[in-house]
């Protein structure tokens, strides 16, 4: 199952963990998440990364993203997991659903523009 949400603030980070948790039943939760440059991402990553069983980080074609090498390093520090890195969109999407099994989840969240490109090539496949 996959999940595309718009998340920019804490807040709207905390409601998808909640409504995540609330509404389905999975094994593992494998996060894509790719962000703005302008978000508070330290306290955004940190709320994410805590339930992310399998994180990867990548980036959209958008100017504004965050660099997918900048968001695996403050969760390092935040969280001490290790993020996989893509540097677009498509790979990460690719990729986490090679990684999934049939009881996984996968949600990708962060900017608009993320989910907006993983929602083409999710159409693609």
């Amino acid at each position: 199952m996959i999940v595309l949400d718009y998340v920019h603030t804490v807040d709207s980070m905390r409601s998808l963990k909640h409504a995540l948790f609330e509404n389905f039943k999975f094994n593992r939760l494998i996060l894509i998440l790719g962000f703005s440059q302008d978000k508070d991402l330290d306290n955004i990553l940190k709320e994410a990364a805590t339930v992310g069983d399998s994180i990867i980080v990548t980036r959209s074609k958008n100017p504004r993203a965050a660099l997918p090498e900048n968001l695996c390093q403050r969760i390092e520090k935040l969280c001490y997991k290790q993020p996989v890195i893509f540097d677009n969109t498509p790979d990460a999407v690719i990729e986490a659903k090679r990684i999934a099994t049939k009881n996984d989840l996968i949600c990708i969240t962060g900017s608009a523009y993320v989910a907006g490109e993983a929602m083409q090539v999710l159409k693609a496949i």
